[in-house]
C-alpha cells in the first residue's frame, strides 16, 4: 500500500513512534472499549490516555461508539 496523503503519513508515523499510542490501539483494535477500560488494560495515566485518545479521535484513527 502506498500512502500519498502527507497528513495521514505523519499521523501513522507518530502513532507508531509512541508506545502509549501503540498500547491504546492494541487495546481497542478488536472491540469497542471505554477510556477507563483502556486505562486499566494499558496502565497509562488518565491524563496521558485521554489526551492521546482525543488526538486519535481528532485524526480519525479511532471513533466513538455509543
Amino acid at each position: 500500500m502506498i500512502i500519498k496523503n502527507d497528513r495521514l503519513k505523519c499521523a501513522i508515523l507518530t502513532a507508531l513512534a509512541d508506545t502509549d499510542l501503540q498500547k491504546i490501539l492494541d487495546a481497542a483494535i478488536y472491540q469497542s472499549k471505554s477510556g477507563n477500560q483502556i486505562i486499566k488494560e494499558t496502565n497509562i495515566s488518565h491524563t496521558s490516555a485521554y489526551g492521546k485518545i482525543k488526538w486519535l479521535v481528532g485524526d480519525r484513527k479511532i471513533t466513538y461508539s455509543r
